[in-house]
């Protein structure tokens, strides 16, 4: 029972076959390729300006690669199986999952810390630091572009881009059509929520954010296992606002990485806290959902949505 106790916002009464996650990734490749084969050489042929050319091929590659191999995917599924595999509806998410969600967050900010420390200490893998410091390089130049422009439409591109579109297609693709994939195939749904985060950590390509974006991809996955996709959602539109507003603000991300024994035993025990408090918070939502009757039960007449 407790194996199908999910947000009806994902349907996973019906098997779904290999052929949805290959198509979906197939999509990706293809819409990834005309990305760089075509969008970005169009991009800066009609866009002088060098921080619109970063922000507008920004917008168009998050659509393009994480938001419209899902839509397209998921509907051509639609068509063939007349049902939904996830779906993104208002009903879906209790009023307190987004509130739950927010305390998640605030939360989880010293165990991030705590996780940056461990992979400051943790040696880069010599077959992967030079293509690692490669990737690192090119982010923080695009970075670097992106943020350096105070132009108030800059700016209000820029935090359009990362802190909502982002996160919305990205929890579309993870969160919706891959760990919807998967738990469709009755794999364990707590596997499915590690794997589909540590999928979505290692596709960001930094080490030393790896850790702390694995926990991150857990707890979004929990949150749109347990609140829906709209949990989920919001839960990474937090997360990216306050790393945009930091960045302008404060120059850098918000640091709570140790710098000394007594700052690391502290981050220590905060971060131990911080788990428990995350664990009752997932539970008391999967509390909610048994309680509301939810238990991945399907209104047959919203199965075309």
């Amino acid at each position: 029972m407790d194996q199908q106790l999910v947000s009806s916002a994902y349907r996973t009464d019906r098997k779904v076959s290999a052929g949805y996650l290959f198509f979906l990734l197939g999509a990706m490749v293809i819409f990834a390729a005309v990305l760089g084969l075509f969008v970005e050489p169009i991009v800066r042929l009609l866009v002088r300006d060098s921080a619109y050319q970063v922000i507008t091929s920004q917008i168009i590659g998050s659509v393009l690669i994480f938001f419209v191999p899902p839509w397209v995917t998921e509907f051509y599924h639609r068509r063939r199986s007349e049902s939904f595999l996830y779906r993104l509806r208002r009903e879906d998410t209790d009023r307190r999952s987004l509130l739950w969600v927010a305390v998640v967050y605030l939360l989880a900010i010293p165990l991030v810390g705590f996780l940056a420390h461990i992979m400051e200490i943790l040696p880069v893998p010599l077959g992967l630091r030079e293509y690692l410091e490669a990737s690192e390089a090119l982010i923080e130049e695009t970075m670097a572009v992106m943020m350096g422009d105070k132009r108030p439409l800059s700016m209000l591109l820029v935090v359009l881009s990362l802190a909502v579109l982002t996160p919305i297609v990205e929890e579309f693709f993870f969160r919706g059509a891959i760990q919807g994939w998967a738990l469709s195939r009755a794999l364990n749904k707590h596997l499915v929520v590690w794997m589909v985060a540590l999928i979505f950590s290692l596709v960001h390509f930094e080490w030393d954010g790896m850790l702390a974006r694995w926990a991150l991809g857990v707890m979004l996955g929990y949150a749109a296992l347990y609140g829906g996709l709209w949990a989920s959602i919001v839960l990474h539109m937090l997360n990216n606002f306050v790393a945009v507003l930091s960045l302008y603000f404060l120059g850098s991300e918000l640091d709570f990485i140790p710098r000394s024994r007594g700052e690391l035993l502290l981050i220590s025990l905060s971060s131990a806290l911080s788990i428990i408090g995350i664990a009752l918070i997932f539970n008391s939502m999967k509390k909610t959902l048994c309680q509301r009757g939810e238990l991945n039960k399907i209104d047959k007449s919203d199965e075309s949505e």
